[in-house]
């Protein structure tokens, strides 16, 4: 997996890229 990290900017991948989403998920307001 590949993306870009939404703090720096710079690309990011594997694990990191994973975590990230985990947090974006996670950390989402949804309106219910």
């Amino acid at each position: 997996m590949r993306g870009m990290s939404s703090e720096t900017g710079k690309r990011i991948s594997g694990i990191e890229h994973l975590k990230q989403s985990i947090v974006d998920i996670l950390t989402t307001t949804t309106m219910l």
